[in-house]
């Protein structure tokens, strides 16, 4: 079976907190159902639900959002 080449999303993004760029970095726990972000340098960090369809920046965009809301 040939195996699909994922396309490779950004896994690095621009902390909306400290304003650097590529310093938030995202994990993916499939198996817990959960996407986590962190930024090294302001220590600003994230968790969501996330389910086998989510990519990194579905975590990063909803933490955007949730930003914007507070």
């Amino acid at each position: 079976s040939k195996r699909r080449k994922r396309v490779t999303l950004a896994k690095r993004f621009k902390c909306p907190f400290c304003a650097n760029e590529e310093v938030v970095e995202c994990k993916m726990d499939f198996r817990q159902g959960i996407g986590s972000l962190a930024c090294r340098l302001c220590g600003a960090s994230y968790q969501m639900p996330i389910h086998h369809l989510h990519e990194p920046v579905d975590v990063f965009s909803e933490w955007l959002d949730d930003c914007e809301a507070a």
